[in-house]
């Protein structure tokens, strides 16, 4: 069921029992009020729950690119117009030569120096926390239960006679990484 909210009970009965049903704003033409039992709805999150929880749980996180292209060029700039002054006889004063010698020296320097550095695009990547599904499960709230579930962008589809989750591919190769590597 997706976006689904309980429907109130209409049991007489004098143990409560709670219902779900879908909700109209999920857009999912198939959807025509029907109602499923709380205690299924439930027992399918607790299996779901269980078969996540040793996976690593992650947060995305930026990594900024670098890039020195710039700076090379505008060293290899920088020698080139200090050859072109040599070549023009621009250091034929007394300490001229040892001048050029020395500002080439520092130029050739600092671009061996840049030519070192990682060149790399921006990226955003997944970074495990330290903490597993079932102890983010265990500490959360009712709320923070429900953000997780939607973090991992499940979707859980029932009807009377219809009960199954959709798993997002990342998700699924995670889980299958998760049971080899526990086997």
């Amino acid at each position: 069921m997706h976006s689904a909210r309980p429907a109130p009970s209409t049991s007489t009965k004098t143990t409560a029992c709670r219902y779900y049903r879908c909700a109209k704003t999920a857009g999912k033409p198939a959807c025509k009020g029907q109602s499923v039992k709380g205690e299924r709805v439930t027992t399918a999150i607790t299996a779901l729950v269980e078969r996540l929880a040793g996976l690593a749980m992650t947060v995305r996180r930026f990594i900024p690119g670098e890039d020195h292209t710039e700076q090379l060029n505008h060293v290899t700039a920088a020698m080139k117009d200090l050859r072109e002054e040599k070549r023009r006889n621009l250091f034929d004063y007394p300490g001229g030569d040892d001048e050029y010698s020395e500002a080439l020296e520092t130029l050739v320097d600092e671009r061996r120096r840049l030519a070192t550095l990682p060149q790399r695009p921006s990226a955003w990547v997944e970074v495990e926390t330290g903490q597993t599904f079932v102890d983010a499960w265990t500490q959360a709230d009712q709320e923070h239960r429900r953000q997780l579930l939607l973090g991992l962008k499940a979707r859980l589809y029932m009807a009377p006679t219809i009960e199954g989750w959709h798993l997002p591919k990342d998700l699924v190769a995670r889980i299958g990484q998760h049971e080899r590597i526990c086997v």
